[in-house]
């Protein structure tokens, strides 16, 4: 997202983690248009698979992006806010 200014400020040395989150998708479909964070078992299979040979403490923070992506979509997503009102 070009001229937005990331939440966690530099991010220089980490830029391939960010490259990893964009080939996982960054998260998984939660249905109704939301989205949920990317499973530990997904982050397994892709490490496994790619031959990626992320740490234990990269894989921790890939969840917590794809959580915080997660969080920031569904914030902004008109189909998964509550109504202002009640029944």
């Amino acid at each position: 997202m070009q001229g937005l200014t990331p939440k966690y400020g530099n991010i220089k040395g980490y830029e391939y983690l960010v490259q990893h989150l964009q080939r996982l998708r960054f998260s998984m479909s939660g249905g109704m248009g939301g989205h949920i964070p990317l499973t530990f078992s997904e982050i397994h299979a892709y490490n496994e698979s790619t031959h990626a040979d992320l740490s234990p403490d990269e894989v921790l923070l890939l969840a917590e992006m794809s959580d915080e992506y997660c969080r920031y979509i569904n914030d902004r997503n008109p189909a998964t806010i509550s109504p202002p009102y009640e029944d």
